[in-house]
């Protein structure tokens, strides 16, 4: 039976050994054998790697629960939701790349928002008139159409 103490401990291992949980690519057990190892060792316990491993995964849905709970859009609130509820909210447990990623992909989104509110340079206007000229031109070829009705494009440097 999980007592608060070892679910504790079992969170703290997890949440401080995250980089070398996401180093492993494949197989995790023997992660999870080593935290199992350590909470046995502390509290006399006998817990199996997979029971971690099914326990933290456990603790993540109860996590998400208590999200949906929190927004009023269904979920429930449980126990262990309630404990961990603002730790789990940094989502610890993720690769640090995933974060970066989405901070990253953000900023993208942000960056290409603004850019798009600026209006183009004549420059690239004139740049992109000539790509639709090329394009006109070379799709016209491939259907077989004389040569004398292409769109001449000069490219002038």
């Amino acid at each position: 039976m999980w007592e608060d103490a070892h679910v504790r401990l079992l969170v703290d291992e997890r949440k401080n050994r995250n980089d070398e949980f996401h180093l492993i690519r494949k197989k995790k057990a023997p992660f999870w054998n080593s935290v199992a190892e350590k909470i046995n060792n502390k509290f006399n316990t006998t817990y199996t790697g997979k029971q971690c491993t099914e326990k933290f995964s456990q603790l993540v849905r109860e996590f998400n629960l208590m999200v949906l709970y929190r927004s009023e859009d269904g979920g429930k609130s449980t126990h262990y939701g309630q404990i961990y509820f603002d730790e789990f909210r940094t989502h610890f447990w993720l690769r640090s790349s995933d974060q970066y990623n989405y901070e990253h992909n953000l900023n993208k989104s942000k960056h290409y928002l603004k850019q798009q509110l600026i209006p183009p340079t004549t420059l690239s206007l004139q740049h992109h008139a000539v790509l639709s000229q090329y394009t006109i031109t070379s799709s016209s070829q491939q259907q077989g159409m004389p040569s004398s009705q292409h769109t001449n494009v000069s490219h002038s440097q």
